[in-house]
């Protein structure tokens, strides 16, 4: 799937996407919509609805959810979405939660992101630890991949670091 964390004003992603064949290939996993900064992990089709509704300028509560899938509980996806106003979490049907805290991650790396995220700031203490914990993400799940890429609040220049 994917790696997506975010810490502070930040959102951080890793760049592997696999197609329907089984292919590898790197991909922007994170964009800018209006002041937010968003970022989708799982299935391709359900990120393209999200984001749709979300470039037409529909509030939250009036997303159109995808009708459930064949022979499955649920869609795989999520997404973040980071504005001025917080941290936002939407589901496989676009339900929504205020995400508290400085650090929150999405994905199949999310957990070995957050993981290396703490022990790294325990530990140097510096601005690169996201980057450094996505990377650490990348070489223990392999639907994770380089290069890592970042967007600030407020900017719109993706950042890469390899």
């Amino acid at each position: 799937m994917t790696t997506i964390l975010v810490h502070r004003d930040i959102m951080y992603a890793d760049s592997r996407i696999m197609d329907d064949s089984g292919m590898f290939f790197s991909t922007t996993k994170i964009i800018r919509v209006g002041e937010a900064i968003v970022g989708c992990s799982g299935e391709a089709h359900i990120a393209h609805m999200f984001l749709q509704q979300l470039r037409e300028g529909r509030l939250a509560h009036e997303f159109e959810p995808p009708a459930p899938p064949p022979k499955k509980r649920h869609w795989e996806f999520d997404a973040l979405l980071l504005n001025p106003e917080g941290l936002w979490c939407f589901g496989p049907y676009f339900d929504i939660d205020k995400v508290e805290g400085l650090s929150y991650a999405i994905g199949s790396g999310a957990a070995a992101a957050l993981g290396a995220l703490h022990a790294l700031r325990r530990c140097l203490e510096t601005s690169t630890s996201p980057i450094l914990a996505v990377q650490c993400a990348c070489l223990v799940d392999g639907y994770s991949g380089l290069p890592v890429q970042w967007m600030q609040l407020g900017e719109f220049v993706i950042h890469t670091e390899y």
